[in-house]
């Protein structure tokens, strides 16, 4: 970089052009992009801030300790409404979620149950001991099968 008035080589630390003395400014970058503001109303409205700044000057120091823990107040209630709020909805989800896991569960203990039983009298008429022990054999590893495809599912 060089300087302005003289053309100068400058020091990437000088303040003052060391040829002719001239005072450097410098133009600042631009500052960073603001980050995109979170979906929903906002935390605090700008009028409570403004409520608070404008009670501040009007009391004066001696009261500025109690007016910023007022407004603080506000601000961890708005910030504990809006955390219950997203608490109370991602549980709502997996309630509902494990209600239906309950509910596919028991259904496939009366389907295990409804098929085991002619399965067992069937078995036991034909194959003895071993074709009762077969039949549950196989009604265990399709109940832990579709336990381990549900979990995997979830």
């Amino acid at each position: 970089m060089n300087c302005a008035s003289c053309g100068t080589p400058l020091p990437p630390s000088a303040l003052f052009c060391p040829g002719c003395g001239q005072r450097l400014t410098f133009q600042r970058p631009p500052p960073p992009p603001t980050p995109p503001r979170p979906a929903g109303p906002p935390l605090i409205a700008r009028e409570e801030l403004q409520a608070a700044v404008a009670a501040r000057q009007e009391l004066g120091e001696r009261m500025e300790a109690e007016v910023i823990d007022a407004f603080l107040d506000r601000v961890e209630r708005a910030l504990d409404a809006r955390i219950e709020a997203k608490v109370r909805e991602r549980v709502g989800r997996s309630g509902a979620a494990a209600a239906e896991r309950a509910k596919n569960f028991t259904g496939r203990i009366a389907a295990s149950l409804g098929i085991g039983i002619p399965l067992t009298a069937i078995a036991g008429g034909i194959g003895g001991v071993v074709g009762i022990i077969g039949v549950w054999a196989a009604i265990v590893v399709l109940n832990v099968y579709y336990t381990e495809v549900e979990k995997r599912r979830d």
